[in-house]
Order: structure tokens, then C-alpha cells, then sequence
């Protein structure tokens, strides 16, 4: 069976919405100044969460996620582990396959998804650069003279290195993991010591970015509107079909 163009879109869609409600993000503004005292004077990540998911094998997805989901903290690598499996249970529940890649962009320090799938009334596969951590959904198959499309809106760029690859018929939804109870869960709250001011916090620390708003993606038009009508980066193309 084959999704429709919207219908795929919207499964990205409400995983990224989903993915952004269960994840604060550890170096976005809004999540360091959530977690301030965790992240700057516990390392909480890196003592905590770091080493349990680097010693995972490349297939265990479901324990990335429900870990993930238990701490409710991560960096873009950890939303792209997290919103693999919600793309992919959906994607599997409606009978449809696609393949999943986490990639890291060669221009920039930034993991996100790159998801090839057929999709209904199509002639080709489609090739897809999905992001919770920087919300967007944009197409971007490679058109028959080899140029690809949407290239000039592709912030970091089209070259990627592939950090895993799975297909969403390959991963055991029902398979859960609760037991994590030696892995503290991060507490909010301002450090005990002194606190670097909010105006400076941008300036002071360099792995430190501006939030990216659901907001803002929608009117720059790398999401859907609220009403899931498709913007021009996730629209198809002649030659699509």
C-alpha cells in the first residue's frame, strides 16, 4: 500500500509536533534556562544519558526512544532517534513502507532524518529531509536532469554522512523498555551557583542556539499550515507524477 503525498506529510507532521512536546531540547534557549542547573553544573546529559545511548547497537531503536522518552531531554541526534520511531510506527500501522536514514549534514553540526518512500499516483521514489530540532519537512527528490529540488532552501546543505538506516517494516513496535529507574530524570531549575544571565547566555556559550519555534516553520513554510494544507516544500512536482 501507498500514502498519499498528504497523508505522509501529515504522519511527519504530527510526529514532529509530538516528538517536540516530549523532548525539551538541551541546547535551545527555552531548554537550557528549563534545565539550567542540570546542564550547567551537573553535566546531567553527558553523566547521565550520553553513555547509555552510545553503547546501544545501531538496531535498537525502541530502547533509544523509550529512554529518550524517560529523560525527556536530548540534542538533535536524540530527536532524530526519537522521531525515527514515531514516523516509522505509523508509516508500518498504515501499511506502507519507507526507509529511514539518521544523517549528519557535511555543512553543518546537525543530525536529522532522510526518508525515501513511493508514494500514491507517484512515478518515483521520493526523497525527504525531515527535523524535529529545526522544524521542517521539505522534498528533496532529485529531479530527471539530477538537479534537486528545493536544493537553495536546504539550510545545511545536501551532502550527508549516514549514521544509521532501517526499514520501517525492521523495527518491533511493540517491543517497550521501562526499566530505567537508575537514570535519574532531570530536574528543573536555575544552577545553586551563580547564573549566567539570560542576555548572555547566547553570546557565553557557542553549543548554544536560538530556539526553533513549530511557529515559525509554519509561516516560513517548512511544515504545514495548522489546517494541513501542503506549502510549496512539501508539494509535488510535474515530474512527479
Amino acid at each position: 500500500m501507498h500514502l498519499s503525498r498528504e497523508d505522509f506529510v501529515n504522519i511527519c507532521t504530527q510526529a514532529i509536533f509530538y516528538t517536540r512536546e516530549q523532548l525539551t531540547i538541551n541546547n535551545q534557549l527555552s531548554g537550557y534556562k528549563k534545565f539550567h542547573r542540570e546542564i550547567k553544573e551537573n553535566k546531567y546529559f553527558t553523566n547521565n544519558v550520553r553513555d547509555p545511548l552510545i553503547n546501544t547497537r545501531e538496531d535498537e531503536y525502541m530502547y533509544r526512544h523509550d529512554l529518550l522518552k524517560h529523560v525527556a531531554l536530548g540534542n538533535c541526534h536524540e530527536l532524530a532517534d526519537f522521531l525515527l520511531v514515531e514516523i516509522g510506527k505509523e508509516v508500518e500501522r498504515q501499511n506502507a513502507l519507507a526507509r529511514i536514514r539518521i544523517v549528519k549534514s557535511m555543512k553543518a553540526d546537525h543530525v536529522y532524518l532522510e526518508i525515501r518512500i513511493k508514494l500514491q499516483g507517484e512515478n518515483d521514489y521520493s526523497l525527504w529531509e525531515v527535523d524535529a530540532w529545526d522544524p521542517r519537512i521539505i522534498d528533496i527528490s532529485a529531479r530527471p536532469n539530477g538537479s534537486i529540488k528545493n536544493y537553495e532552501s536546504l539550510d545545511y546543505g545536501y551532502s550527508t554522512i549516514t549514521k544509521n538506516t532501517v526499514f520501517t517494516d525492521d523495527i518491533n513496535y511493540n517491543q517497550r523498555y521501562t526499566f530505567f529507574n537508575s537514570i535519574p530524570k532531570p530536574r528543573v531549575g536555575r544552577p545553586l551557583g551563580e547564573a549566567t544571565p539570560e542576555r548572555e547566555m547566547l553570546d557565553k556559550h557557542d553549543h548554544l542556539y536560538a530556539d526553533y519555534m513549530i511557529e515559525d516553520s509554519i509561516k516560513e513554510g517548512k511544515i504545514p499550515s495548522f489546517d494541513g494544507n501542503l506549502r510549496y516544500l512539501q508539494q509535488v512536482s510535474s515530474w512527479q507524477i
